[in-house]
């Protein structure tokens, strides 16, 4: 798929997820709905025209499809730094940088609730809908990043559809509970408190 836009540009994803970094860290880069706007005129001044962030607690992605002749990498780690409000090294080690077909498949990857902290959670797959499409509205997006991102859309209906992974536990919660009910059977019963939010 990507060999059909490789004489246009590259693919790239920044970013740092429940693998890569601390939950402290994942903290301190969230960018607020508020923020967007900020920080994609920021990537506008640095040459980067089709892009869309990924942002909440689990995550914050920077996907990017962009000119050959671009690094977007390193201005993306610069506005983190900045964003944090932490050094470029700590960023550097709690990030990672996919190209190409490696940056596909993280796509896929993620769209697919593979790349979850719980597998088969589908808020994975809305998040980049929802970012995606916001990112549009904001005239961040073009017709290379609407094929990749529309390819791993439907792409994700249909391993949803073939392997119901989403009908499996889709939150740590959920699946915290079926251990609970395999272990002491009917819960019926019991009472408990839960402090937090979340399904």
């Amino acid at each position: 798929m990507l060999n059909l836009l490789e004489n246009k540009g590259y693919f790239s994803v920044v970013g740092a997820n429940h693998r890569s970094s601390t939950m402290l860290f994942r903290d301190k880069l969230v960018i607020k709905d508020s923020q967007i706007a900020n920080v994609y005129d920021r990537l506008l001044k640095t040459g980067i025209r089709q892009t869309f962030v990924v942002s909440n607690t689990d995550r914050t992605e920077f996907y990017i499809f962009h000119d050959p002749a671009n690094e977007p990498a390193t201005e993306i780690i610069k506005l983190l730094s900045a964003h944090a409000g932490v050094g470029r090294g700590e960023i550097e080690s709690q990030t990672y940088i996919f190209k190409d077909s490696e940056a596909y498949k993280h796509l896929l990857a993620v769209c697919c609730a593979l790349d979850s902290l719980v597998i088969g959670d589908t808020r994975t797959r809305d998040s980049i809908d929802v970012s995606y499409n916001n990112a549009k509205h904001a005239g961040m997006t073009g017709l290379e990043l609407d094929f990749l991102v529309s390819n791993a859309l439907t792409v994700s209906n249909r391993v949803f559809k073939e392997t119901k992974i989403n009908r499996h536990p889709v939150s740590i919660p959920a699946a915290l509970t079926q251990v609970a009910r395999d272990l002491h059977g009917d819960l019926g019963d019991c009472t408990g408190l839960l402090i937090g939010s979340g399904e």
